[in-house]
């Protein structure tokens, strides 16, 4: 039990800011440098900020099975 409610918090505390960043990036019009983003710009720029944020959750469940084999 405390195994699945450690990634209930812990999904929700990493979901928030990829949620936050993902409307960021699909509501701005011109990014930091002056370019005008495109339906493309904008898919290239999710792809980017999807990769941390799955190799996090990937590293964070493995962690979790490793330290439940252990109790």
């Amino acid at each position: 039990m405390g195994f699945s409610v450690h990634l209930n918090v812990q999904f929700k505390f990493y979901n928030l800011p990829f949620v936050l960043l993902l409307i960021f990036i699909f509501t701005r019009k011109v990014d930091g440098s002056g370019l005008v983003q495109t339906p493309e710009v904008k898919m290239i720029t999710w792809y980017v900020l999807d990769v941390p944020f799955v190799l996090l959750v990937i590293v964070q469940v493995v962690w979790g099975i490793i330290i439940k084999k252990q109790r």
